[in-house]
């Protein structure tokens, strides 16, 4: 048997998502008899749109900036390298009408969360067709494993899969993914025909279970609620209890590393190689109201010993000469950080690393950021949301330290680590002092590096939208968003209205009064890593902002990044 394992366009073109090289790790060891492959359709989607000499500009703009002779030469050659990214974006949009394409989203005449117009463009010609016929021609698969993580990936998805009944029609399919997890339920009536089998949540030991009964080496795993046949679906609801959908969990000291043997992992639209890293699953904290990322995973929290990641970091360093790295996890546990940045040190493994982190008490210990910073973290994220205290419990994130988040920062600026901090505006309760506040601070937090300030919106599988249930209409589309949302007051508001009016308007003063996030914000995540690895968390206050060149040339850089950011949403 040969199994294809699929990540379709359009998510980050940086570096591999980890969950394919995982499967693929775990499946050949479990199952050595099947030929699993993995095709990161995305990277090829990428290099079509830059063009035939893909590799040739990607190497010449990685020169140009590594033998840049001064901060300001090297922020403008990555501007450049920025500027030629969305010209050849801009370029692929205006050949195909209806569709816009930046690193950040992909637009497109039919609407990704109506089943009506997902049918419709997957039964139509798309931009995709050529890389996926191409790829369809050369391919032998049996059983076609499709990952779905991000609403963007929705059309692309449905299109190849068509495309799969048509030219494959005894092949099965076999959707995933975190998206996939959280919103399946939609597959049970009109989408039936692209499908045979869904695996919601970790897929490694459903998935080999669905492969021996492929196989015909076992009955079909009928007692595995995380496999889920059509028949399964049908009466489940979008809106749910997401912690009644499995009780299963994934021993994660047995599942093994990743392997990347089908990715061209030196050639990834990035000015740094980097690969992902995975050393946890689910947040360790996993109280946030908001959030509904921690139900794309089993329902328990697990951490790797950190002697395990150490050894893959080891493995990846030989095999690939890769010596950048980003944790995906959706919050690395500070005492696994602290015994690896220990092991790193001591190990004198040459490597550099971004993180997700949660802005709690652990990183008020100087010494525990400071051996964080040595070992290599170049990078945080951290969720701020907000700076009110009040309401910071009420989303519940009591993790947070409101009280010492200045320190924090400072402890991680002081260490050589880029912070990177995101504000959510809108969320019920929310007052405009506490708006204010959380705008000031930003303004005036210099050991502050990069802002992002969205607004709330309400998602199913979120804690808010369990306690909220009778105030939330979901129109059961292809969408985590609720279309609806009905206030204390029986106001009405539209889904994505929550808190947008407040965010731009915090946005804008945050860009107008900092310059230097104005310049942080035009760059992708990896470009603002490299910047930070080579010149120091700090380097956008290190230059004149108004001296630099825009992406486009005639505007400043605040009045740019505010047209980016705030005028065209992207």
């Amino acid at each position: 048997m040969k199994l294809d394992l699929i990540f379709a366009p359009q998510h980050d073109p940086g570096f591999p998502h980890s969950a394919l090289p995982h499967l693929k790790g775990f499946l050949m060891r479990e199952l050595p008899e099947i030929e699993v492959k993995c095709h990161d359709l995305n990277h090829l989607f990428y290099k079509s749109v830059i063009g035939s000499d893909y590799n040739l500009v990607l190497n010449d703009f990685r020169h140009n900036v590594d033998k840049s002779n001064s901060i300001e030469e090297c922020i403008s050659n990555v501007l450049d390298f920025e500027k030629f990214t969305q010209s050849k974006f801009d370029l692929w949009s205006l050949k195909h009408d209806g569709f816009r394409l930046t690193l950040r989203s992909l637009d497109a005449p039919h609407s990704r969360t109506k089943i009506e117009e997902i049918i419709k463009f997957s039964e139509n010609v798309t931009p995709f067709d050529s890389l996926f016929g191409k790829y369809l021609q050369e391919s032998d698969a049996d059983v076609f494993g499709i990952n779905l993580s991000v609403e963007d990936q929705i059309l692309p998805s449905f299109r190849l899969v068509f495309l799969i009944r048509e030219l494959k029609p005894k092949a099965k399919i076999i959707w995933g993914g975190a998206l996939l997890s959280r919103v399946f339920p939609v597959f049970g009536n009109s989408l039936k025909h692209y499908f045979d089998f869904i695996i919601i949540r970790e897929g490694e030991m459903p998935l080999a279970s669905l492969l021996k009964y492929l196989l015909g080496k076992n009955k079909f795993p009928k007692n595995d609620d995380k496999i889920k046949a059509a028949e399964d679906i049908k009466n489940c609801s979008v809106v749910r209890d997401f912690e009644k959908d499995t009780t299963q969990v994934t021993d994660i000291s047995i599942t093994g590393g990743q392997i990347f043997e089908d990715y061209d992992v030196d050639n990834y639209w990035n000015l740094t190689k980097m690969l992902p890293l995975l050393s946890s699953r689910k947040c360790y904290w996993g109280k946030c109201k908001f959030c509904t990322i921690h139900e794309s995973w089993d329902p328990k929290k697990r951490i790797l010993d950190y002697k395990v990641v150490l050894r893959e970091i080891s493995n990846l360093v030989n095999e690939y000469s890769i010596r950048d790295f980003r944790f995906v996890d959706e919050a690395s546990p500070p005492n696994l950080l602290k015994d690896l940045s220990k092991g790193i040190l001591e190990a004198r493994l040459d490597i550099n690393f971004e993180i997700y982190g949660i802005a709690e008490k652990r990183f008020l210990n100087q010494s525990f950021v400071s051996q964080l910073g040595l070992s290599g973290c170049v990078q945080s994220y951290f969720g701020l949301e907000s700076i009110d205290k009040d309401l910071i419990k009420q989303m519940g994130k009591k993790i947070n330290q409101s009280d010492s988040i200045s320190q924090i920062f400072k402890n991680c600026a002081e260490s050589g680590i880029h912070v990177y901090s995101y504000a959510l505006f809108g969320y019920p309760g929310a007052t405009e002092k506490a708006n204010k506040a959380t705008t000031k601070f930003i303004i005036n937090e210099l050991n502050l590096h990069t802002a992002t300030i969205g607004s709330f919106v309400p998602v199913i599988g979120s804690p808010f939208a369990l306690e909220n249930k009778n105030s939330l209409v979901h129109e059961n589309g292809f969408t985590e968003d609720f279309s609806v949302f009905i206030d204390e007051n029986q106001m009405s508001y539209s889904g994505r209205e929550l808190g947008n009016k407040e965010a731009k308007k915090a946005l804008r003063e945050v860009l107008e009064s900092r310059p230097d996030l104005a310049l942080t914000t035009l760059f992708n995540d990896e470009s603002r890593y490299y910047l930070s690895k080579k010149f120091g968390a700090n380097f956008a206050q290190k230059v004149d902002v108004s001296k630099l060149n825009t992406l486009r040339g005639e505007h400043s850089i605040i009045d740019f990044a505010i047209r980016q950011r705030i005028d065209r949403g992207h």
